[in-house]
């Protein structure tokens, strides 16, 4: 894995896979830096047409025709790119590419929010049945939070210094909430933490199996990689019920973990990666994706001792990292995390919604996330000092999902925003961003 043509140690023939802005990327490196290598062909999944930049371009499955004596990957998904050029790339060494430039840059200002959309929600807010009925759109996924505690500490975390409580989801709810969700139509189920590691949930796996079993057909996972299992067979059957499992890490090496996850479980870490990347590439079926939440810039983590372990599960495509799915930015939570202990290259993200501004979309959309006691929560990924907040709709323990979403307090909550009453917790959030105007189209 390069992030510089520098690093690509033979001249020779090239062919690049990818037609985007990363190969438009690689391609000027490689004409400032490496006169020595020459692109002769670009490779593509689905080509829709015979050339790019002047070059042939060719599918995946016809590598071996380029004429190269290697290809670099300059596209995201490397790991599903990887076992076809292993298969069809006629036995050529390929490097993988990735765009780091973009990565450490600042993240882009948020859209302007047009004062339109606002008026134009306001006006489907003269009643809770008139709100219900015009705007009512279900999400296409839920998320779960299935613990309030954790087993890490990280200090860009609001629940480091917050009590925990111990508690945990309900699995009987969570299983009449999945079963309700596949009635509406909804397909989606991630258990992706608002808090907490759901990693602690005593019947984790036993949760995502009936997420299965309900008919979901996209479950996700968001874990800190501490309990990962390193056993093969557990390994397999996460990978099996979980189409994604993302693993925050500060950087793979001990030191990061003490510093930014305040935790000493490193080794644990790397055993499950080991264990899930052997997995993932004995025929799993979920991508494995670090997602890298660190103190440095990007490039430094590749010296980490343990992406230097790990590199060959990463090239061969059984684990899967990419930059632009991490952060060196992060959200103060609303003034909940102190920013002071931030160091090195991070940074804080602005961002927050003023009067005037729309909703948010996560709200309008919406995102939603099940707490452990049972709460629907508008957001499922900022809260102030609790959780338990004015963007909780009701608990499902007590209403139906169908009765939350869309219903009063969904309703009482967009028409107080609108009226310039904007929950504290959205008035600082860098999430914020203003909702699709094609969410406020009539529909046929």
């Amino acid at each position: 894995m390069i992030h510089h043509v520098r690093q690509i140690p033979q001249g020779g023939r090239a062919a690049i896979y990818g037609t985007g802005g990363r190969a438009d990327k690689l391609m000027a490196q490689l004409r400032e830096h490496r006169p020595d290598i020459t692109p002769v062909a670009f490779l593509s999944g689905n080509p829709q047409t015979a050339t790019h930049n002047g070059l042939p371009l060719l599918p995946g499955t016809r590598a071996a025709e380029a004429g190269h004596d290697f290809v670099i990957i300059a596209a995201y998904g490397y790991d599903e790119i990887a076992p076809v050029l292993r298969r069809h790339g006629g036995g050529k060494p390929h490097y993988v590419f990735l765009d780091m430039e973009a990565a450490n840059a600042p993240k882009p200002p948020r859209p302007v929010p047009d004062p339109a959309l606002n008026r134009d929600v306001l006006l489907r807010c003269g009643s809770p049945e008139e709100f219900r009925a015009s705007l009512r759109r279900l999400p296409e996924k839920l998320h779960f939070t299935l613990s309030s505690d954790c087993n890490c500490a990280c200090i860009f975390c609001p629940c480091s210094h917050k009590p925990r409580g111990g508690q945990m989801l309900d699995p009987e709810l969570a299983r009449d909430v999945l079963a309700q969700m596949a009635a509406l139509g909804m397909r989606g189920a991630d258990f992706s933490p608002i808090m907490g590691e759901g990693m602690l949930h005593p019947q984790f796996y036993e949760l995502l199996a009936a997420a299965r079993a309900a008919g979901m057909t996209d479950v996700r996972v968001t874990t800190n990689g501490t309990l990962l299992p390193a056993e093969p067979e557990r390994a397999r059957l996460l990978l099996d019920l979980a189409d994604g499992v993302s693993v925050s890490s500060p950087g793979l090496m001990p030191e990061a973990y003490r510093k930014v996850f305040r935790s000493g479980r490193f080794d644990a870490v790397m055993a499950g990666l080991e264990a899930l990347g052997q997995a993932k590439l004995a025929g799993g079926k979920g991508r494995v994706n670090i997602c890298l939440r660190t103190y440095r810039p990007f490039e430094e983590t590749f010296e980490d001792t343990g992406f230097l372990r790990l590199a060959p599960l990463f090239k061969a495509g059984g684990l899967f990292f990419d930059p632009a799915d991490g952060s060196i930015e992060f959200d103060t939570w609303a003034g909940a995390v102190d920013a002071e202990v931030f160091s090195s290259a991070m940074r804080v993200a602005e961002g927050g919604a003023a009067k005037g501004d729309p909703p948010c979309g996560m709200l309008l959309a919406p995102a939603a996330t099940v707490l452990p006691d049972g709460s629907l929560r508008l957001c499922p990924c900022r809260y102030q000092d609790d959780p338990h907040d004015e963007l909780v709709l009701g608990n499902l323990k007590d209403e139906p999902l169908d009765a939350l979403l869309y219903g009063p307090a969904h309703f009482e909550l967009v028409r107080r925003w609108c009226a310039g009453d904007i929950p504290p917790v959205c008035r600082s959030c860098a999430l914020y961003s203003p909702p699709d105007p094609a969410w406020l189209e009539p529909r046929a």
